[in-house]
């Protein structure tokens, strides 16, 4: 179940229709896929089976697990976290926040683009023994 919405007396919904090619979710891997609390509800966790075929798990989920420990839920903080870093180094220094696409395809090479320049800067940093997430300038 999705928290309200900011109407008054409003109810979010989880997902009404197609979100993207089956291939933008990566290739399928062993375990779940790790999700914000955007992403919990009965809702979404259909769409992501029926649409993937993959489990989404969230922080609301490992912690409803019965064998739920704090060492469980500190590794899957974690985990977040390094999603969300990611997410702010993209949206901070790549702007992916505001792509300026006009089609769909324009969008996926812009977000290619930007995914690659970040997997370059976060090489270069490990390279030169700074942390990942580090913003880098050729020119600093």
């Amino acid at each position: 179940m999705l928290g309200p919405a900011h109407r008054h007396h409003g109810q979010r919904q989880g997902p009404t229709g197609w979100l993207g090619p089956r291939y933008a979710v990566g290739p399928r891997g062993p375990g779940p896929y790790d999700a914000d609390l955007n992403s919990a509800g009965a809702a979404w966790q259909r769409q992501w089976a029926a649409a993937y075929g993959v489990r989404v798990v969230t922080k609301a989920d490992v912690r409803a697990r019965p064998d739920a420990t704090p060492a469980l839920v500190r590794h899957f903080n974690g985990l977040r976290q390094v999603v969300e870093r990611v997410n702010g180094l993209l949206e901070a220094v790549f702007g992916l926040h505001c792509p300026r696409a006009v089609t769909v395809a324009g969008l996926w090479a812009r977000l290619v683009a930007k995914l690659a320049a970040c997997n370059c800067l976060v090489a270069l940093n490990l390279l030169d023994d700074r942390p990942p997430e580090a913003i880098w300038s050729p020119l600093a």
